[in-house]
């Protein structure tokens, strides 16, 4: 009703219309109503002319369900500001409610991570316009080894950097390490990266494969099949080709594959049977493993 009739005001009418309207405001946003509070906030939390002490005391409000909408909302409210409300004790809920606004800078986001509030990081990271530095991003992976509600954000965060990428996929529970992996949004690099730490968590890991523990004890039975070529000139032949299985694995990682391709001399040994016709062969296999190159003798 107001805004219909401010047209027609002088600029003095104006002036005073305004006064009115912000003291008005004012003693609205020290109602000692909850209520009330809470009306006002909702009506100004987006409002870009609204009277900037009014924002700053309902943004300070003691009750979230006042501050909040100022906090995660306001346009009024610049980086200075909400770097002074993180610092000035603020109440439960009201870092949250500044990490989810539609941008946050990275000294924002810098403020709330050093506030270690554990719920208000969880909003940051789920927050994929928020800027978080490379460097802060380091350590909140660093972190969150120990606080796994971290971990599900990190993994889907927008434009991950290699090596934040490289370091999740080396204790992140498996299946947000199928998830990282089948990211389409990551470059080569990362892939690789991603790729290169999960084979050195396969050989870091507990029980890992070495020389003194056979490869046997990681990796289970599997289903593959192969495609062979064989030279037979006579009782000594030479086959090669290509061979693939599906495994899943002993020490905690995502499924694997073993793919590769071999050379298998093979010697008749003159059947003294017309059903039977013994033989001796050796087979060399070279395998992959995602990135990892390994030998494996028949």
């Amino acid at each position: 009703k107001i805004g219909r009739g401010f047209q027609d005001l002088s600029l003095d009418q104006r002036d005073a219309v305004r006064a009115a309207l912000a003291e008005t405001l004012e003693i609205l946003a020290r109602d000692q109503i909850r209520r009330v509070r809470m009306i006002l906030a909702e009506a100004l939390k987006d409002v870009a002319n609204a009277p900037p002490h009014v924002v700053q005391w309902l943004a300070r409000d003691r009750e979230i369900e006042v501050a909040a909408p100022m906090l995660e909302c306001s346009p009024l409210l610049d980086d200075d500001d909400l770097v002074a409300v993180i610092a000035n004790a603020p109440i439960p809920g009201a870092l949250t409610a500044i990490a989810r606004r539609a941008t946050v800078s990275s000294r924002v986001a810098d403020a709330i991570v050093d506030a270690q509030d554990h719920e208000a990081v969880t909003a940051l990271l789920d927050n994929g316009s928020a800027q978080i530095r490379e460097e802060t991003l380091d350590r909140l992976i660093e972190r969150s080894r120990s606080v796994a509600e971290w971990q599900p954000p990190l993994v889907r965060r927008p434009m991950l950097p290699a090596g934040a990428a490289a370091k999740l996929a080396g204790f992140v529970a498996d299946s947000l390490l199928s998830l990282l992996r089948s990211r389409g949004d990551l470059d080569t690099s990362t892939l690789d990266a991603v790729e290169k730490a999960v084979s050195k968590r396969l050989i870091d890991a507990p029980g890992s494969v070495t020389a003194e523990k056979p490869l046997k004890r990681e990796i289970n039975n599997g289903v593959g099949a192969e495609v062979q070529l064989r030279y037979t000139p006579g009782a000594l032949s030479v086959g090669g080709g290509l061979q693939w299985t599906h495994h899943t694995t002993t020490i905690g990682t995502a499924p694997m594959s073993l793919y590769g391709f071999f050379v298998e001399p093979r010697y008749v040994i003159p059947p003294r049977s017309n059903t039977l016709a013994p033989y001796l062969s050796l087979r060399l296999r070279l395998l992959l493993c995602g990135v990892l190159l390994a030998a494996l003798p028949a």
